[in-house]
């Protein structure tokens, strides 16, 4: 295991355990939920793998998997690769959380998603980070960079580009990241867009920690609003989504909602008929 020496560590609301022992990388305690991996980390101790990846220097690639790009795997091997090799890979929704207790395998908690974020950006202005933002339309990106700033003063924004572009623009793109020595690099396009990106580029850049954070950039805007706790403890948060914009979102979550139901009830047979619950 890499020895990784953390620095400063101070509690927030996204981060409640102060009193951990810092120094070691983290062991992610991998697992396999609906055949797929997770790495199982606390909101904090995934804050603190991904620390230890920008002192150790070289591009690594961070993502959440939820329902919705759980069953996207199902139709498009490339994505189901990108994921399977990631550097990391946390969990996000409360769907699987359930479906880990279910099958006798829990997370420790939620930890992919807004959590991990404004951890990552807390920490960041902690301690000189340099942070290159990629994503979002060029209105509500620059809004986003302006309000974060001004929640965290100390913030280091070397950097940001609106999520559309061209693929003979690419180039151009990863150029200017690796120019700006970003060593944080949030990604916040829609899968499979940003895992393509990722995986295409991701040496070039040159960014010690390459996160996807999907439609982070409008709520980092203020253009949505995260759904009520009650309504994620219920695995409604789709719901609230597809309220904010119906249009994009609703014919998106009822196919993906139920196909991932489906996937569960092929799982929970094949468990009753086998009679091996490590086929999970």
């Amino acid at each position: 295991m890499t020895n990784c020496k953390l620095e400063n560590s101070v509690s927030e609301p996204w981060s409640e355990d102060s009193s951990r022992t810092l120094g070691l990388r983290p062991d992610p305690n991998p697992f396999r939920l609906l055949g797929v991996r997770f790495d199982n980390l606390t909101t904090v101790e995934a804050a603190d793998q991904i620390e230890c990846f920008i002192h150790e220097g070289r591009p690594r690639m961070i993502l959440a998997r939820n329902a919705a790009i759980r069953v996207m795997e199902d139709q498009d091997f490339s994505l189901h690769h990108i994921y399977e090799t990631s550097d990391l890979v946390t969990v996000d929704g409360m769907a699987f959380v359930y479906l880990g207790r279910l099958f006798g395998r829990p997370f420790k908690e939620m930890t992919g998603g807004p959590a991990l974020w404004y951890e990552l950006l807390r920490r960041a202005a902690l301690k000189g980070y340099r942070i290159f933002f990629l994503g979002g339309r060029e209105d509500i990106l620059r809004k986003a960079v302006a309000r974060l700033q001004e929640q965290y003063p100390d913030l280091q924004v070397v950097g940001c580009h609106n999520g559309y572009f061209k693929a003979e623009e690419e180039d151009e793109i990863v150029e200017t990241i690796r120019q700006s020595r970003a060593q944080i690099l949030m990604v916040g396009m829609s899968p499979p867009m940003k895992e393509r990106f990722l995986e295409k580029h991701l040496n070039r850049m040159d960014v010690p920690a390459s996160i996807g954070i999907g439609g982070a950039i409008d709520l980092f805007a203020g253009v949505c609003t995260l759904a009520p706790s009650w309504m994620r403890i219920l695995c409604l948060e789709w719901l609230y989504r597809v309220w904010q914009e119906p249009r994009r979102l609703l014919r998106r979550y009822v196919v993906s909602n139920t196909r991932f139901l489906l996937l569960v009830i092929k799982q929970v047979s094949g468990i009753s008929v086998k009679g091996s619950p490590n086929t999970v």
